[in-house]
């Protein structure tokens, strides 16, 4: 298994401090305990930006908050990539905000989110989405101690 590795590229203004290497350790071992190996590229950009991918990749003309591409090739399962995962900074903002939590907190959690779905991971029934609720508290519980 390849070693899991993050790249972060922020793409729209960050003022606020973001503990980047706090963020990679959390993905990284989120990858590790998943026995996933690989890049995962983390991309923090606007609502602008995840807007038009929402609307082209999903059907949806929203922004979101995140959104995952998966990246591994099943012809070439041995790759590098594993796969890109966007966060508007513009909606985490906003969400930090409104759950009374620092930016970093709300960023890591839809990152891990973001991840998770890389894994597999979906919400779209109640059983899924319980699955993959109980793996995300599971994550952020360690970061939060």
């Amino acid at each position: 298994m390849t070693r899991p590795e993050i790249a972060i590229a922020c793409v729209a203004p960050l003022t606020e401090r973001l503990d980047q290497d706090a963020l990679k350790t959390t993905l990284q071992a989120v990858l590790s305990d998943q026995s996933a190996g690989g890049l995962v590229t983390l991309i923090l950009t606007d609502d602008t930006t995840l807007r038009r991918l929402n609307r082209d990749f999903r059907g949806i003309d929203a922004p979101t908050d995140v959104i995952s591409f998966d990246l591994k090739d099943p012809v070439h399962p041995a790759g590098r990539e594993i796969g890109e995962i966007y966060i508007s900074l513009d909606r985490a903002r906003v969400q930090a905000r409104g759950a009374h939590r620092p930016l970093q907190e709300e960023i890591t959690h839809l990152a891990v989110h973001g991840v998770l779905h890389l894994l597999g991971y979906t919400h779209n029934t109640h059983a899924a989405y319980a699955s993959m609720q109980r793996q995300e508290v599971r994550y952020l519980a360690r970061v939060n101690r």
